[in-house]
């Protein structure tokens, strides 16, 4: 992660990193093995109030897997929802510190190893958790939002998709090959903390050649109905949603564009949050 997205060294054609988020004992019973087997290693992204329950794995473990290879970085110290608002800033602040400092703090003195990244719990984000985030000397975060990474994309939004339970095998496919797709000028932008919205916007700088012909321009957010245009010109999505979104949450946008030539897929996705006192994450 260090080398490829904050020394901008490149990437290996077709590599991929391969993440686990909690610290679930499973990664180190069943994932570990299978894994070593094939000759690849993993990033582990532990909450230190979970590790040493029956489920999870143990700081020995967690030791074992770093001599192996791996890596282990931060989850926050008990897996809240860093977008939620506390009362005061100073329980704010206190609520910041205890999730992002704290776990960065007590999983390096526990493994004796130096945590550079953070793994959003539930993929949410806020530009509080992103400030507190590089003021307490981490060099990047990991989110869930849709799509790959691209050159010069920001280290503290970095993209993965989620493999579920439930996942075909052709799913997982088409999650591996998705493509990334450079946005720009993105309204709302990443992590933003909104009352409401009544629609979106992005520009689409690399999107030189669009016609309906060519490509299949989408958007969507997260349990709404969108409609949208493309200006080819200025290379500008315009989204209205049937009514304004109030309602407190988490939210994903999600634009995609596959090539009908190829059938080749690239998406970019970014998340933002509808304040409230009711907030939950919607998904």
């Amino acid at each position: 992660l260090e080398e490829i997205f904050v020394n901008q060294k490149k990437a290996p054609e077709h590599s991929v990193i391969i993440t686990f988020d909690d610290g679930f004992k499973s990664v180190y019973d069943f994932a570990y093995p299978i894994m070593k087997e094939y000759g690849f290693k993993g990033i582990v992204f532990v909450y230190p109030e979970f590790i040493g329950a029956s489920k999870a794995l143990t700081w020995q473990q967690i030791k074992e897997l770093i001599a192996d290879g791996w890596s282990v970085e931060s989850h926050s110290m008990s897996h809240s929802n860093l977008t939620v608002s506390k009362d005061t800033q100073v329980l704010q602040n206190k609520f910041l510190d205890y999730e992002i400092k704290n776990s960065k703090q007590i999983i390096e003195e526990k493994t004796r190893q130096k945590v550079r990244f953070i793994a959003w719990p539930y993929g949410c984000y806020n530009n509080s958790a992103v400030t507190k985030a590089k003021e307490c000397g981490y060099l990047g975060a990991l989110t869930v939002d849709g799509g790959s990474n691209y050159p010069d994309i920001s280290p503290f939004y970095l993209k993965r998709q989620v493999v579920y339970s439930t996942d075909s095998k052709n799913k997982f496919l088409i999650r591996l090959g998705m493509r990334g797709l450079n946005i720009e000028n993105r309204s709302p932008q990443p992590g933003a903390s909104l009352k409401e919205i009544a629609g979106f916007s992005c520009e689409i700088p690399d999107l030189t050649d669009y016609s309906p012909d060519k490509y299949v321009l989408n958007a969507k957010l997260t349990g709404r109905k969108v409609s949208f245009a493309f200006d080819p010109t200025s290379k500008t999505l315009k989204a209205e949603l049937n009514r304004p979104l109030n309602k407190a949450g988490n939210y994903y946008i999600d634009v995609y564009l596959r090539k009908k030539k190829t059938g080749i897929t690239a998406q970019n996705g970014w998340l933002f949050t509808i304040e409230g006192k009711d907030l939950k994450t919607n998904y």
